[in-house]
């Protein structure tokens, strides 16, 4: 039976240093090589582990001045979450008018996070 053995190779998006970060994870051990702070280790650690992103799209608007309404979710959510919140969310059509920080859905696809609204949108009459 093989050892497990992972190398991954991220830039750290914290601050503007942009460290490049070599990750080795080998029998449940987390070897970080290449950050310049804490931060920066705990990102790289956090990124091989159970990597997270707040998600940001667009859904439809009926009767509104814009075509599209921008939202995001309001957590950051697993990265093997994103495709099965997004094909959610472009299935979605909410009415105009809309205001900005509106939750469009609660807890998208058993996440913590809601879908809020990032911008308002009035209808068009």
């Amino acid at each position: 039976m093989g050892i497990e053995t992972k190398n991954k190779a991220i830039t750290c998006i914290l601050c503007p240093l942009g460290c490049k970060i070599d990750v080795l994870k080998k029998k449940g051990t987390i070897i970080v090589k290449g950050a310049k702070c804490a931060k920066g280790k705990d990102y790289a650690i956090k990124e091989i582990t159970n990597p997270v992103r707040v998600l940001t799209a667009t859904i439809r608007v009926r009767n509104g001045i814009l075509p599209l309404l921008p939202v995001k979710t309001t957590l950051s959510i697993p990265k093997k979450q994103v495709f099965t919140c997004l094909k959610k969310l472009y299935q979605l059509e909410v009415k105009a008018p809309v205001k900005m920080g509106t939750v469009i859905v609660k807890s998208i696809a058993n996440t913590n996070s809601d879908i809020i609204s990032t911008r308002g949108i009035d209808s068009k009459h």
